[in-house]
């Protein structure tokens, strides 16, 4: 009894054991039973993401990356495309295959932004969440993420800078005197002084058009983030697509339909080419110059005769100008109908 005893003690030591080792695997692997929802991430350079970095939206833990590797042509979903966005111009190299819990799944939309972040100033890298405006990313699918900055190649162009400024100055590798740089940066600085002085009202004009320029710059940029992050600008790309799909489609059958009606032009054409000669044409436009001609003539005698009735000339005229023709017309008149028997017999 006693050995079963021992024995029962040492195996329930050994499998607290394997449980404790069990749990600090899955708390140093960063195991996870909660569901995920899994995309991927292109970088043209990552800096120092590793896999198994945390994603954090403002410092919370969402999520981890599961895997970091170099786009390959033909794996997995296409590389994400280029955006006219700081950190995201260069073609896309590096890959991350991001795991975010279930619960955050609605934070991954189309503009959303993720960079790589440290923790501290050489702390670990992780992956930031920048949440923005879209429509939701479906799983598996593949964003442009910001790269990281290249503090390497910084450190080379700042050292490249600072040495052709030596130059300028006067300051190379051969001046050891201890006073030689204060000498030159302190000539430098009268020298700024003296142009600044010198030119004060123009630096200010520049300094406020310049100020203007910003302004009118963030607020063209604000219009542009808010047509972008509302939906405008896709929309209109969409029913600009839209319009160029349908024109393609339609545009066969409207050059067709254009040819059939220029053929039959055509063919109206030269039927009436045939059907009327230059001489009967030439006959058609005497004939239409003489009748004008006619017209004419006749409408130069309607002005004449108007014009002797107007002046009382002729028989005409005469009755119309002359007021004794009228009275006695009108005396007439009057006495047959008074006797209308002189109609049919005369004294």
């Amino acid at each position: 009894m006693r050995s079963i005893g021992i024995e029962a003690r040492v195996g329930a030591f050994v499998l607290v054991a394997l449980l404790v080792l069990v749990g600090f695997v899955l708390a140093l692997g960063d195991f996870s039973l909660r569901p995920a929802f899994g995309f991927y991430v292109d970088f043209g350079y990552s800096g120092g993401l590793q896999p198994g970095a945390p994603v954090k939206v403002s410092g919370i833990r969402v999520g981890r990356v599961a895997d970091l590797s170099i786009i390959a042509t033909g794996a997995g979903p296409p590389a994400a495309a280029p955006v006219l966005d700081l950190g995201r111009t260069a073609t896309p190299l590096v890959r991350a295959q991001v795991q975010v819990d279930e619960a955050y799944r609605h934070l991954i939309t189309e503009g959303a932004l993720l960079h790589v972040g440290t923790q501290g100033v050489i702390g670990e890298a992780y992956l930031e969440l920048s949440p923005g405006g879209g429509s939701a990313l479906s799983e598996g699918a593949s964003v442009r993420g910001v790269d990281a900055p290249r503090l390497h190649v910084m450190a080379l162009q700042l050292s490249a800078i600072l040495d052709t400024f030596g130059q300028l100055i006067g300051v190379g590798s051969e001046a050891n005197q201890p006073g030689a740089v204060g000498e030159a940066v302190g000539s430098l600085v009268r020298l700024v002084g003296s142009i600044v002085s010198e030119r004060r009202g123009e630096l200010s004009q520049a300094l406020g058009e310049l100020a203007a320029m910003a302004g009118n710059l963030r607020a063209v940029t604000g219009e542009l983030r808010k047509a972008v992050e509302g939906g405008k600008l896709s929309r209109l790309l969409d029913d600009t697509q839209a319009s160029a799909k349908t024109l393609s489609a339609e545009l066969p059958d409207l050059l067709a339909r254009a040819r059939t009606s220029l053929a039959s032009v055509e063919a109206l054409t030269a039927k009436a080419n045939g059907a009327v000669s230059a001489d009967d044409v030439t006959k058609i436009l005497n004939d239409v110059r003489a009748s004008i001609e006619n017209v004419h003539t006749l409408t130069r005698d309607a002005v004449k005769v108007t014009e002797m009735i107007r002046r009382g000339q002729g028989t005409v005229g005469g009755l119309v100008t002359d007021p004794q023709i009228y009275d006695d017309l009108k005396e007439m008149l009057r006495d047959l109908k008074r006797n209308p028997w002189k109609f049919l017999w005369r004294d």
